[in-house]
């Protein structure tokens, strides 16, 4: 049983790649047109979705290995905690993106938000990064 939830489990975060692309594309946002803002915050709206869901995933199958195999409490701690900060931060970006593309289709300023997306996104790429190396490295 462990294979099948290892392979679900690596395929989870392979989609959750889109937070290591997130903060070059966040970062891009304020130099592009309204119409080309609106375009990539919909498509960043739909792969947060869609990382969340594999977040999700990814905390049922790895809790699910992590059961199975012998892991300090101290790493599977901060993994834990790495995951759910993840899954907050997510949580908060979405809602900032789903707020600048209202002000995009309301022909409002969205730099704000779109600051916030960009600090968000970096923050989640950087414990995306520390959860990738500590899954190759645990200890």
């Amino acid at each position: 049983m462990w294979q099948p939830f290892m392979l679900v489990h690596i395929l989870g975060a392979v989609l959750m790649g889109f937070y290591a692309l997130a903060p070059f594309v966040a970062g891009k946002l304020k130099t592009v047109s309204a119409a080309g803002q609106e375009g990539v915050l919909t498509s960043m709206i739909t792969a947060n979705r869609i990382a969340q869901f594999m977040l999700i995933v990814n905390f049922i199958t790895g809790g699910y290995l992590m059961s199975q195999g012998k892991y300090s409490y101290v790493w599977m701690g901060i993994v834990t905690l790495l995951f759910l900060a993840i899954a907050a931060f997510s949580g908060i970006m979405g809602k900032k993106m789903k707020l600048a593309l209202q002000s995009v289709k309301n022909n409002q300023s969205n730099k704000a938000a779109l600051d916030k997306i960009t600090t968000f996104s970096t923050l989640i790429f950087v414990m995306f990064i520390v959860t990738v190396v500590l899954m190759v490295y645990n200890f």
